[in-house]
Parts: structure tokens; sequence; C-alpha cells
């Protein structure tokens, strides 16, 4: 891919990756709708509106009620600290752009429900999203912010 590409490339996949946030952390759409109506905003976004749709998000991230909110007295904690087996409930992604649109692709967002499936000696996570494995660097599982659930749930 050329140079110009490789730029439409990003603007593109940012532009679709903070429509998914937006619509399923401010508009409680399910991952794969927010994923559906974002692939055709993401044509049509100007570069300043995706940057004022980040700072939105980046504003109301900071309060807890823009994205899944935790039980009450339980803290969100990195999906590596979840033993494998347990469901775990996404509550925040905190990561760039490109690794939160990767990790939404793959069905990791707010309200998702995951279990870790083994944890490697470097950090390496194995996860199951949805049915399907999903095998994750460490500074991914370091950015997955989830709760514990005590019975598992099924998706909405």
């Amino acid at each position: 891919m050329t140079a110009d590409g490789d730029t439409l490339a990003q603007r593109i996949l940012r532009s679709r990756s903070l429509w998914t946030t937006f619509f399923t952390a401010a508009l409680g759409f399910s991952v794969e709708m927010a994923d559906e109506i974002a692939c055709r905003f993401e044509h049509v976004t100007t570069d300043d509106l995706a940057d004022r749709l980040a700072t939105y998000l980046r504003s109301e991230s900071a309060d807890c009620s823009a994205v899944s909110a935790p039980p009450k007295g339980q803290q969100p904690i990195c999906v590596g600290h979840v033993s494998p087996g347990q469901h775990a409930r996404v509550v925040a992604v905190e990561a760039d752009c490109v690794a939160t649109g990767f990790l939404q692709q793959q069905g990791v967002a707010p309200g998702a429900t995951i279990m870790p499936l083994a944890i490697g000696n470097n950090g390496t996570l194995l996860l199951e999203v949805e049915g399907q494995p999903l095998a994750l660097a460490p500074v991914l599982g370091q950015a997955i912010k989830v709760t514990v659930e005590a019975i598992p749930t099924k998706e909405r």
C-alpha cells in the first residue's frame, strides 16, 4: 500500500472506530449493529467531525455513565487478571483508535461478555468472545477493563 493509501485507510478506520464506540457507549447499540451503522458513517466523516467526536468521547469517558457502569462496589480490572473460565463483562477499552477498532471488530466492546481461556507466561491471552477464540498480546489485555460476573450471561 502506498503512503497515501495507508493514510486514507487509517482515517477511515479511525472514523469507523469512533462511530462504533459512540453507538455502543452512548446510544446502547449492540457491537454488531453499531459496526454496521459505523460502516456507512465512516465514508462521510470529515477530519473535523472525527476530531470533535473523539473529543466528545474522551469527555464522556471521564464520566463513568458514558461507559457500561460496573456493578455497585465492583471496580473494573484488566481482563488479564480474570481467572480462566470466569465470565467477565467489558466496561471499557482504553486503547488508541486502531486497537479499539480492531477489538470492536472482534466483538470486544463495552457491554460484551468475554471469558479468558488461557493466559501465557508472558501475559498473552486466549479469550472466548461470542463463542470464538481470540488471541491477544499482553498490551491489549491491559487495555480491556472488565468486571467479573458471578453467572454467565448471554448477549442481548
